[in-house]
């Protein structure tokens, strides 16, 4: 059977693309970024642990993003990890917002 749908038969998942981040795949990840697999691109909140560009190109691996897309993919997170952008404030709050990116 189709290995996506047993991980979503499991719980594993919840229908999004569920790809694993092999070696291969993350590096041709990183291939399209314009920085060192261990730049830091800020502190993730609540628990502000250091996020790098390679744990970026793990996770964008495993939602299915392009490689080429991958460069947009940075300079979101790096903006969104802007302390001026505030996100630990948006997730803080009590009404849910969260930050949504649409490329065209």
């Amino acid at each position: 059977g189709d290995p996506h749908e047993a991980m979503y038969a499991l719980n594993l998942t919840d229908g999004l693309p569920v790809i694993p981040p092999t070696p291969s795949r993350v590096k041709s990840m990183l291939h399209n970024a314009n920085q060192k697999q261990s730049d830091v691109l800020g502190a993730v909140p609540p628990s502000f642990s250091s996020c790098t560009v390679k744990h970026v190109a793990c996770a964008s691996v495993m939602a299915g993003c392009a490689p080429s897309t991958f460069p947009i993919v940075l300079a979101a997170i790096k903006a969104m990890l802007d302390p001026t952008f505030n996100l630990h404030g948006l997730h803080a709050t009590t009404m849910g917002g969260t930050p949504c990116i649409v490329v065209n």
